[in-house]
């Protein structure tokens, strides 16, 4: 059962507050949203399910970021999953199916409502059942090269010596996962969080960055768009190709690590004109912070901030973090000032 949490400003639900905080309209307060990952309860539909909710009860985030065990895209590919990590409970791939580059042209269709990546359509489903309507649900999803570099732990290598052999197999994945991609929002899921390793410097040289990563999650993104009712754009890692995704890509909303690297939410609001994701520093203040430092750095990038900003973590909150220090951050949140709806 989802607990809301009500304070007395709040005159919008939250599909409207996500709307406006893309668009950069007046909210009541502002927007957030928290994410993390639910080692052992994600590998079944039930308990992914039964832990997403029971986060929302306690959180009560603006939009609910489904976050399925990080390996399961790769699973009906023949990958083995790993240990999970002991700080951000993501899973790792171990014995993956592509050992030479040959492999890549052999690469199958598998489908995106059976096996593995049937099971995250089911714990959608599931989620949609019990939520559908109270908050806006956001399934994560990887751009097709993450997903290749997932399968090929060599693939830094083959794209220099061995590009056109790739293409065969980036083509497959790029239409599985953007059939999985239709499943889940058939599953009722309104939005995608899509996640990508390789959009920033020095991964990949710029045309081997165009020809593998853009090429391939821009005819995922032109493809799912018309569906999602919208696209949140996660950029992980340092120093990311930031201003050519805001340029380049059918997204609503861009995710990254804005309190590790660059662009600052200030300058972010000047090259991406919709909604940003981030302000919160999941890994060190939310982490390990008193409740002072929390709001001490949440006020910080408040002042900085205007409501195109919904406050969020750059990625996945470690699973360590202390319960109170993240009732600390939402009741920071939830109690500030309304943000200003003109550019920053």
């Amino acid at each position: 059962m989802v607990n809301t949490i009500l304070t007395p400003q709040e005159t919008m639900n939250k599909f409207d507050r996500l709307k406006a905080t893309f668009s950069g309209d007046p909210l009541d307060r502002w927007a957030y949203a928290l994410w993390k990952h639910f080692p052992g309860d994600d590998r079944t539909p039930q308990g992914f399910a039964d832990a997403h909710v029971e986060f929302q009860g306690m959180y009560d985030p603006d939009v609910l970021k489904l976050t399925p065990h990080g390996s399961y895209c790769m699973v009906d590919w023949g990958c083995e999953v790993g240990p999970v990590h002991p700080i951000y409970g993501s899973t790792t791939v171990v014995n993956s199916p592509i050992k030479n580059v040959s492999d890549f042209e052999v690469i199958e269709e598998v489908d995106p409502t059976d096996g593995e990546f049937g099971l995250q359509v089911e714990g959608v489903r599931k989620v949609s059942k019990i939520l559908s309507g109270q908050v806006p649900l956001m399934m994560t999803i990887f751009s097709p090269f993450m997903v290749a570099s997932q399968l090929d732990p060599n693939i830094q290598e083959h794209v220099y010596d061995s590009p056109s052999q790739i293409e065969g197999g980036l083509k497959v994945i790029t239409r599985v996962m953007t059939e999985f991609g239709r499943a889940v929002l058939d599953a009722d899921a309104n939005g995608l969080f899509v996640a990508s390793l390789h959009s920033v410097e020095g991964k990949l040289t710029n045309q081997q960055f165009l020809d593998f990563e853009a090429k391939y999650t821009r005819r995922l993104l032109n493809d799912l768009s018309p569906q999602a009712e919208f696209i949140v754009f996660h950029l992980h890692g340092n120093k990311p190709l930031f201003k050519y995704i805001a340029d380049n890509y059918p997204i609503d909303a861009i995710n990254w690590h804005s309190q590790y690297t660059s662009p600052t939410i200030r300058n972010a609001l000047k090259i991406f004109n919709k909604g940003l994701f981030g302000g919160i520093d999941e890994t060190e203040t939310v982490r390990k912070g008193t409740p002072h430092a929390i709001r001490k750095k949440l006020q910080e990038v408040m002042r900085i901030s205007n409501s195109r900003v919904l406050l969020a973590p750059g990625c996945v909150i470690p699973i360590d973090t202390p319960a109170e220090n993240l009732h600390t951050l939402v009741e920071v949140i939830r109690n500030a000032p309304p943000p200003n709806a003109l550019d920053a």
